[in-house]
């Protein structure tokens, strides 16, 4: 964050991808007993082969750029845009603008509104269905995904701030 004068914050931020290594081994096995033969219930067993699968995931990157306004002594105006590139992925990037205004009515309270706008990161052979995804494992399924983000997404935030000495709550 710089301040190149006092009203006025510019900031840049990058944040790096967490990577995710998992490895998951299933079995089952069931233990049951039917008929009788000479008075005693029959047991028997079956069970499921062992499976292992390693999962490997990364999280995007993200860059993140934003400025601020003070105006007077009462308020503040907020501007912030977010850059996701989902690489490797069936997905495309994502951007993310946000505005935000902040009005101090006291010393102790504050009111806040913000809007944001988020890019659909799925692109339309996503949306139309025309990707598969293939499972691996002893059975080699595939299925179709379904992508809850597939229109751009738009917030209407509000809230409310209230600071006294070292405590605040928002």
């Amino acid at each position: 964050i710089v301040k190149p004068i006092n009203e006025l914050r510019l900031g840049f931020a990058v944040h790096t991808p967490t990577y995710y290594d998992l490895s998951q081994n299933n079995d089952g096995i069931i233990d049951y007993g039917y008929g009788y033969q000479d008075g005693q219930l029959k047991p028997g067993n079956t069970g499921t082969p062992i499976e292992s699968i390693d999962w490997k995931m990364r999280t995007p990157w993200r860059m993140i750029a934003s400025a601020a306004v003070v105006l007077g002594s009462n308020a503040i105006i907020s501007a912030d845009y977010e850059y996701r590139p989902y690489q490797d992925m069936t997905i495309k990037s994502a951007n993310i603008v946000r505005l935000g205004a902040e009005y101090r009515v006291s010393n102790n309270f504050s009111l806040r509104a913000g809007y944001a706008f988020e890019s659909t990161p799925t692109g339309a052979e996503v949306r139309n269905n025309q990707v598969a995804v293939v499972t691996s494992g002893p059975y080699d399924t595939g299925t179709t995904p379904s992508y809850t983000l597939d229109k751009s997404t738009q917030y209407i935030t509000c809230g409310i701030g209230y600071r006294y000495k070292g405590f605040y709550a928002d």
